[in-house]
């Protein structure tokens, strides 16, 4: 077989593999972030009738290091899949997946997606040792929250967290909340005042 033979099969096998490569089915992405919006089961959150809310339902799910947090399961979001089912965390509890994820994945960033009514925030986000920080904490609106117990204990890596526009004239009971933080700089004055 002459050179320009050899060549030109290449070049034929070249091209076939790009159209079989660009023939597969591609994932779709979702542009677009899920909300609760249209989802009759769940009350529209806009101020001013946020407070008129009593709560939401709160759901975590477990895409990789980061964990986002919703008024509805996740199960894909941005076109990615779910490490784990969500877990709803409404009325306090771990945040995190239970079983092997935790220990191959540990949770860097948590993400709030939107408005979060809770009645509890218990434990939340307990013994995140890797956890970095909350993005979109002021999506949270604490002013029906009762109880903060151990809610960032053993966030040994959380350096700062905006705590800023959190009411907490409900909560009754705060012990260990920022036990072990030893990253943040400073704890609230709020806090300071109830230990």
């Amino acid at each position: 077989m002459n050179r320009f033979c050899k060549v030109f099969l290449c070049l034929i096998t070249a091209l076939l593999c790009l159209t079989a490569a660009g023939c597969k089915e591609k994932k779709p992405v979702i542009e677009e972030i899920p909300t609760t919006e249209g989802n009759s089961l769940i009350p529209a959150v806009t101020a001013p009738s946020i407070e008129a809310v009593e709560y939401t339902p709160v759901y975590a799910t477990s895409f990789g290091d980061i964990i986002v947090l919703a008024t509805v399961p996740l199960e894909n979001w941005r076109g990615m899949e779910a490490d784990c089912t969500s877990r709803e965390i409404s009325h306090g509890g771990r945040i995190r997946c239970n079983g092997e994820h935790e220990k191959e994945t540990p949770t860097k960033q948590v993400l709030i997606l939107e408005d979060l009514i809770p009645k509890n925030c218990s434990g939340w986000f307990r013994d995140m040792i890797d956890l970095e920080n909350v993005a979109g904490a002021e999506r949270l609106h604490t002013h029906n929250v009762t109880d903060m117990r151990y809610m960032f204990s053993g966030c040994e890596k959380m350096n700062t967290l905006d705590w800023s526009t959190w009411d907490v004239s409900k909560v009754e009971h705060m012990t260990g909340m920022f036990e072990d933080c030893y990253a943040l700089a400073e704890l609230p004055e709020w806090y300071e005042t109830a230990e």
